[in-house]
Parts: structure tokens; sequence; C-alpha cells
């Protein structure tokens, strides 16, 4: 019954996540104390560890922007449980990505702060989320999380190897084609290649064609009405990177990211 109210709890806490932000952290917060509780009373109960770190997380999410190093601490706690967790059950695809996100959480974090530290963090990550896609080539979120993973770390290494960054964006690009190609009413996974287009292009190579295909993908997107408000921003956006690269030459020209681009 205990779990039963928790979970009770953090479904109420997810709708309201976005309109009330502050009576959804105190409904996770509630939800966490019960978990907690079930963790400590059974230690060696999978479930009841997994739920206190989904707990965790989910307060850290929300304190992210008003209290960083709280929820960094939140997020610590978290990767700790799932670390214990993953190790215990190594075949358990479900812990193994739970792991993965904790890492990538802290790296987000730390990124500015500590680049090299949130490189090692997205490396560990990276290698989970390889070993998964390969465990499970048909699973579609396995291969997009790869593809994401090799992202972080192309755009930390951008400024000081844009050749190994390159590399790695067009890893990222190959799997998000093979995505689109597999589900190509799939919005989500045009997007995705939108991204790595632009992020491709930043490294100045092919940024005149690069730019141009991303701003088809989007412009067909738009016009059926399957692009977010934010997303329509894009478009304006890679126009002008496009028309930065074309007066720098085919081949050159990375664009400047800037807010409202992918």
């Amino acid at each position: 019954f205990q779990r039963d109210l928790s979970v009770s709890l953090n479904n109420i806490a997810d709708i309201r996540r976005r309109s009330d932000p502050v009576g959804a952290l105190a409904l996770y917060d509630e939800s966490m104390r019960i978990f907690r509780r079930l963790a400590q009373r059974e230690p060696d109960n999978s479930e009841f560890q997994r739920d206190l770190s989904v707990s965790l997380n989910n307060i850290a999410d929300i304190r992210l922007r008003s209290d960083p190093v709280g929820a960094l601490a939140l997020y610590d706690e978290g990767l700790g449980i799932r670390r214990t967790l993953a190790g215990r059950e190594p075949d358990n695809s479900g812990f193994q990505r739970d792991l993965s996100v904790s890492l990538d959480n802290i790296a987000d974090i730390r990124r500015r702060s500590d680049p090299a530290g949130a490189l090692a963090l997205y490396d560990e990550s990276l290698g989970i989320a390889r070993t998964l896609a390969q465990r499970e080539p048909d699973n579609s979120g396995f291969q997009r999380d790869l593809s994401v993973s090799l992202d972080n770390i192309a755009d930390i290494r951008l400024r000081s190897d844009p050749a190994g960054a390159l590399a790695l964006y067009d890893e990222s690009l190959g799997i998000r084609r093979t995505l689109t190609q597999r589900e190509p009413d799939n919005s989500e996974f045009q997007t995705d290649v939108v991204v790595s287009l632009f992020k491709t292009a930043q490294t100045g190579v092919r940024a005149e064609a690069r730019l141009s295909e991303a701003l088809a993908i989007l412009t067909g997107l738009n016009a059926s009405g399957r692009l977010s408000s934010d997303q329509q921003g894009w478009i304006g956006a890679i126009q002008d990177a496009l028309r930065a690269a074309r007066g720098q030459g085919v081949s050159s020209g990375a664009a400047t990211k800037r807010n409202g681009t992918p």
C-alpha cells in the first residue's frame, strides 16, 4: 500500500510539473520519503531501490535551476543507487540505461565548470549506450540514446578537436538517418537529423549542403504542422547560418550557435 501511495503521488506530480512546479515538488518529496523508508527496510529489493532513484531524480530535475548544488547531490545519490543495481544485474538493460541517464544528468551540470570531468562521465555513459544499442539493434530508443551520447562528447571536443568531433557527429547522424528511414513519420527522429546536420555544419565541412538539407526537413515538417513553436524558430536561425555559409564558401563557414538554433 505504501508503494501504491508513492506511485500515485508521483503520477499527480508528473501532471502538475509544468503548471505548478512548487506543488509538484511537494508531492515528489512526499513520495521520495516513502520510497526511502521502503528502500531502507528492504535494501535487497531492487524495485524499491530503483523507485528511490527515480524520486531523487524527479526532485533534482525541478531544483536544478534554483539550486544546482542541491540538485547535484540528489543526482549523485541516485547515481550511487543505480551503480549498485547495474552491478547487481549487468544483463538488465533497464538498470544499465538508468545508470547511463544518471551519468548524463551529472555530466550536464558539470559541463561548464569541469569539462574534463563531464567528458569522463559522458564517455562512461557512451560505453553503456553503445553496449545496449549493439545488444538490441532494433530498439529505436537505445539507438537514439547512442546518438545523443555521441553528440554530448562531440560538443565538448568541438573546439579542441574539431576533426574528432565531426567523426562523432557523423556517427550520430548515421544512426539518426537509419531511425528516420525506419520510422519516416516520426517527427522527433526527423528533428534529430536536423540537429545533427546543424552540429556537423558547425565544423565547417560541407556546411552549406548540411544546412540546406536541414532547412528542407524543417520546411516540410512545418508545412504539415509537426513543429513546436520553439522548433519553428530553428527555420530562421538555419536560414541565417546558411547565408553565412554561402558567404564564406561551400566547404567552410561554420555557423555560430545562438538562441533559437537546434
